[in-house]
């Protein structure tokens, strides 16, 4: 007997009977054409692959025959005996039922796979992909007679749905690849082992709960993947010493919030920890936007991949698409996009076809997105210059200049017992993102020190380990021990009228020469301190590099952070950076000076570089510098007033005239009389105006500052 299809109004009233004669439920409108279609061609693909019907009655989870009667659409009382006249039978059922269900409306599930589709980009093969995958959720029917199959791989599902979908393979797999967005879903996740075919195509919990909603519609399945943001804790306010290229951001973004205006897109980068998320927030609240935040982390809290949270945003866009005054945020975009050595894809490894596939759709995607987006990034150098270009602003956050960092630490250590001079130190480390200070802040308020003497310590412990996790030097601190005296420096040029001058002009690049020890670092800050601006040191360690191009990379961070802060740039070990090319042996040390005079041609702030070895210097360096500052040993006048100094720090009585042995002393310098400070003010009983001219002696010989300098071997 030829099988014969059960038409809709035979399948509402006809109760089937299975081999043994047990009655089956009558089966209803319940199962749509396309749900039996599905189901009845991966029955017939089952059927194909398995040697007998005793086989698949032991891959499914229900009798074969039952699961037959349950999709409605075979006389089950005179099947064929062997798996493959059952498989020709259903083919001609198929036949039937694919012109049924092409004749008919689309179905409410039909119609939202199109919907999800269009609003996702998804070619044809991702659609028809989505379209099987809401009805495998929707019918426990559909999902056995695709494990029917049994356990499949990438290769298996892609056969299957072929016969499935009536789709080539190779389009199958193009949809069902791992970069895919399609995953975005929940489902289609490829991998190396095989499993059940249903769980390539099952959705995640968070859609399958939404589309058991009556009368889902697709904007409500796209809600799922992005989050309203939560409110700022900042004020604009808060950020207005981040530099003219953040005010020009913010006065782009007020005036096209709202526009309608397609491609708008701002990509912020920016240090970890600088305040580039907390900025888009802020900006948000202030504009009266409607801010929409793309997820970074599953229901689970587990990490999205890149694929996921790229149709993620898609989704946020075309739902957003005609509700004006909405801005998103892309947060943590560095592996959204392909590095420019590695343009093949979304992540290392991807096939160079399927990643000039993504690159060609996201920049699509760049062009056209109708809701104003900002994109968030800490380093912008692994980008294809392909995609930096289709950004309207690229804008750099490199944290507060130094007034705006002193109101944050006011702030966030307020009520925190803290010496004025812990204080004072947190505000001079400019390497300090307010995430850190924020942290540190946190942690000390936690532990709640008994005084400010204990918190100060704690400030010192946690800054130090911050640090060093940072793998940056902490700012030396200046010379406080006794006071400085710019009469006590000894130099070719007058320090005042210098100073003086460049407050009427602040834009000058000096060199500063001498010996160890006469001031040339602790002038250049309190050169910073009289001028009111924040002082930024660098030192040769802190930018040498061993790998080829970060030398000079650094170099020019340093230039642009000290622009961007209006800080006064001071470079310790300056010789280290440019000596001569004459005596570079590497290619490298001669890119490295290269990039060291172009830097400082095109500095417009203060730059000050400090050197033991002025001879050493590159010749071309010489015109880059319009001030070079000899600092010399101190004159006797100068060392018997800072005699005076270090007698009444220690609290000794005035010394007279001749209690200073000059003719032991030349070639001392303001660094010695610190040096003596510091190790006097450990045992102050001990010390008088004698011992302390000793100590001085001490210090001058130790350089071979004089003639009777120790003597040393056999005498």
């Amino acid at each position: 007997m030829t099988p014969t299809l059960l038409k809709e109004e035979q399948a509402t009233t006809i109760a089937l009977v299975s081999p043994e004669g047990s009655a089956l439920p009558p089966i209803g409108h319940s199962t749509l054409p396309r749900t039996r279609l599905f189901a009845l061609r991966a029955v017939a693909f089952a059927c194909r692959d398995a040697s007998s019907l005793d086989e698949l009655d032991e891959r499914s989870s229900h009798r074969f025959a039952g699961l037959l009667q349950a999709m409605g659409s075979l006389d089950t009382a005179s099947l064929p005996p062997s798996t493959v006249g059952l498989a020709r039978a259903l083919d001609a059922v198929c036949e039937d039922l694919a012109a049924l269900a092409d004749t008919e409306e689309a179905s409410a599930l039909d119609d939202l796979a199109r919907q999800l589709g269009q609003a996702l980009r998804f070619n044809e093969a991702e659609t028809r992909l989505l379209q099987i995958a809401l009805h495998t959720d929707a019918s426990i029917e559909l999902r056995r007679c695709l494990d029917l199959a049994g356990e499949v791989d990438d290769e298996g599902m892609s056969r299957l749905l072929e016969r499935v979908l009536v789709i080539d393979q190779y389009e199958i797999g193009m949809a069902l690849h791992r970069d895919n967005p399609l995953r975005m879903m929940g489902s289609n996740e490829v991998g190396f082992c095989s499993r059940l075919p249903s769980d390539f195509l099952r959705l995640t919990r968070k859609v399958s709960k939404v589309l058991k909603r009556a009368g889902c519609t697709a904007d409500e399945v796209l809600s799922v993947f992005f989050r309203l943001s939560p409110p700022p804790r900042l004020g604009l306010e808060d950020f207005n010493g981040a530099g003219p290229a953040v005010d020009l951001m913010l006065r782009y973004l007020s005036k096209t919030i709202g526009e309608g205006r397609p491609g708008v897109n701002i990509l912020l980068h920016g240090k970890p920890g600088t305040g580039k998320t907390e900025l888009v927030r802020t900006a948000g609240k202030a504009f009266g936007a409607t801010l929409l935040e793309v997820p970074s982390v599953d229901e689970d809290r587990d990490p999205l991949p890149a694929w996921r949270r790229l149709t993620a945003y898609t989704a946020a866009q075309e739902t957003t698409r005609e509700r004006p005054g909405t801005l998103i945020l892309f947060d943590e975009v560095e592996d959204i996009f392909p590095q420019a050595s590695h343009p093949g894809g979304f992540e290392s490894g991807s096939s160079s076809g399927l990643g000039n596939r993504n690159k060609g759709w996201l920049t699509q995607v760049l062009e056209t997105n109708p809701t104003p987006t900002v994109w968030v990034c800490n380093a912008v150098e692994q980008m294809d210059p392909a995609f930096i270009r289709r950004f309207d602003m690229v804008v750099e956050l490199s944290g507060p200049d130094r007034s705006t960092r002193e109101k944050l630490v006011a702030g966030l250590f307020k009520d925190i017992p803290l010496t004025e001079v812990s204080l004072t130190r947190i505000c001079e480390q400019s390497d300090f993102a307010p995430g850190h200070l924020e942290r540190i802040a946190s942690v000390i308020r936690t532990l709640a020190p008994v005084d400010a003497e204990e918190g100060a310590r704690m400030l010192a412990q946690l800054s130090q380990q911050t640090l060093q996790a940072l793998q940056i030097a902490p700012t030396p601190a200046g010379t406080t021990l006794l006071p400085y005296r710019t009469d006590c420096v000894n130099t070719d040029i007058d320090l005042g009228d210098l100073a003086e001058a460049l407050k009427a002009l602040p834009s000058a690049r000096l060199c500063l020469y001498g010996p160890p020890g006469t001031g040339k670092t602790e002038w250049a800050r309190q050169l910073a301190a009289s001028l009111g601006k924040p002082l930024l040191v660098k030192r040769a360690s802190d930018l040498l590099s061993k790998y080829v191009g970060e030398t000079e990379r650094a170099i020019r961070a340093a230039f642009n952070d000290a622009a961007h802060s209006g800080a006064v740039l001071l470079m310790d070990e300056a010789d280290s950076l440019l000596r001569s090319r004459d005596s570079a042996k590497a290619g490298w040390e001669a890119s490295m000076v290269n990039e060291m005079l172009t830097a400082m041609e095109a500095f417009q702030g203060i730059f000050v570089a400090s050197t033991n070895l002025i001879d050493s210097l590159d010749p071309a360096s010489a015109r880059r510098f319009d001030f070079k500052v000899g600092f010399r040993e101190l004159t006797e006048a100068q060392a018997r007033s800072l005699f005076q100094d270090l007698l009444a720090s220690m609290g000794e009585p005035a010394a007279g005239p001749t209690t200073l042995r000059w003719h032991r002393l030349k070639g001392v310098t303001p660094g010695d009389f610190a040096t003596v400070f510091r190790q006097a003010r450990l045992f102050r009983s001990r010390h008088n105006a004698e011992s302390l001219q000793r100590l001085l002696e001490k210090e001058v010989s130790f350089r071979g500052g004089v003639e009777h300098r120790l003597k040393m071997g056999f005498v």
